[in-house]
């Protein structure tokens, strides 16, 4: 019984666990995920990034209220609904529109911050459109070393009948770096968290490193810091122009 039990709990995290990162020319990716707990695999906090057309490519990342089985089982929600969505209609509005009340009906008091960016890489140039739902803002790495946030802060997913997260245009170049990250990674508990100003210098310090040697650095530094005091999910998703 707890053979076929453990076999069941398996099945159900291989479905909800991040999806290995695609290939995407004149772009390279970058990612770390940690959930929080024991024997858990999967927690509040997920990121994706989706086939759109031959050009174009649906950027997630987010954070389900709360922690275990009962946020992952939301996380599983949007996860599926942004795919469903996005191959009929990318935009970021419309994906947004469309999550907040696929989590309202669920009726479980979880909300569900969320970053969108619809990445399009054509031959000579990388272009974004970000939208914030609630959720930190991504970090834009320069290839100068330059660091700050960028995108505008929206609503919350799943609290209102509607949702109010403006769409920024923006665009990637040669050797930037784009972070998207969960609160985990700054604010996971502990007594010497990672603070949003030592978030920017560390990144700085990072310039033209690959990307997934940022999202480890990131990562390994927030969790080395707070040791086995780490109370939330992490996330880190690096996109990096080449």
């Amino acid at each position: 019984m707890y053979e076929e039990r453990a076999a069941v709990v398996e099945a159900l995290q291989r479905t909800l666990r991040p999806s290995p990162l695609p290939s995407i020319p004149r772009v390279a990716l970058g990612s770390r995920y940690r959930p929080y707990g024991h024997g858990l695999a999967v927690g509040g906090d997920f990121y994706d990034v989706i086939p759109v057309g031959r050009r174009r490519w649906a950027v997630v990342l987010g954070d389900v209220c709360g922690k275990g089985p009962e946020a992952a089982a939301i996380t599983g929600l949007v996860r599926h609904t942004v795919r469903a969505v996005v191959h009929q209609a990318p935009k970021p509005h419309v994906v947004l529109d469309a999550l907040d009340p696929a989590i309202l009906e669920e009726q479980s008091e979880r909300f569900c911050t969320l970053v969108y960016d619809l990445l399009e890489a054509t031959a000579d140039r990388t272009t974004m459109q970000l939208a914030c739902a609630g959720h930190p803002l991504p970090v834009l790495l320069s290839s100068s070393g330059d660091a700050r946030a960028v995108g505008a802060s929206g609503t919350v997913l799943g609290i209102l009948p509607t949702v109010s997260a403006p769409t920024v245009s923006m665009e990637l170049l040669a050797g930037d770096s784009l972070l998207l990250y969960s609160d985990g990674l700054t604010e996971g508990g502990g007594s010497n968290p990672l603070n949003d100003k030592e978030l920017l210098r560390l990144l700085r310090s990072l310039v033209r490193q690959p990307a997934q040697r940022m999202a480890d650095v990131l990562a390994d530094v927030s969790v080395a810091r707070r040791g086995d005091s780490l109370r939330d999910d992490l996330a880190v998703l690096v996109v990096q122009a080449a």
